[in-house]
């Protein structure tokens, strides 16, 4: 048996398939690529440094593998998730009946902006250490630090979203026999 052989013509016309299978789908490819060259410059860079600065992704690897082999995983997951979840939830039962009321009354508005804007300036970091000492290193602290990290995001977009529904959206639901309790909902 004889196989035939390729002509230029048949390589020439691969190539430009692969080509133009790259080009139009090179987001794609960036991923996995950026990923490696990550991965790569990671692993060079961790041979000058002491691998208690900077572990290569081996050894980070590795100590996962540990970490998931001995059943932590669940269980620290499990603890972050719920104080993460309850930070949200407090910061979250709190700050949309505020941005109700301020996105309501603009008077109130005027008189809290300013605190509220001073109180985010404060960084969250600098807030952490005395939740510590005042609620000790239980859940309490974590999920209040976590409720204060996302207070001011909720609350900037509870306004904005209540300023931003449409009047006439109101009026028809109005017209159509809703009270303020089914149109808020």
């Amino acid at each position: 048996m004889h196989r035939k052989r390729e002509t230029g013509c048949t390589r020439t016309w691969r190539q430009t398939v692969l080509r133009a299978l790259v080009r139009n789908n090179y987001e794609y490819f960036s991923l996995p690529l950026g990923l490696l060259l990550f991965l790569l410059i990671w692993e060079v860079a961790s041979g000058f440094y002491p691998s208690f600065i900077l572990p290569s992704p081996g050894e980070v690897w590795r100590r996962w593998q540990e970490f998931y082999q001995q059943r932590l995983f669940l269980h620290h997951f499990a603890a972050t998730f719920f104080e993460a979840f309850g930070g949200f939830c407090v910061a979250a039962a709190t700050a949309l009946p505020l941005s109700y009321f301020l996105a309501g009354n603009p008077f109130l508005e005027k008189i809290f902006t300013p605190y509220i804007v001073g109180l985010q300036a404060v960084p969250i970091l600098a807030l952490a250490p005395l939740l510590v000492i005042w609620f000790g290193f239980g859940m309490t602290s974590k999920v209040l630090v976590a409720a204060l990290a996302a207070f001011f995001p909720i609350l900037t977009n509870g306004v904005v979203g209540f300023r931003g529904t449409d009047r006439r959206f109101r009026e028809m639901m109005a017209i159509m026999g809703a009270d303020r309790k089914t149109i808020f909902w």
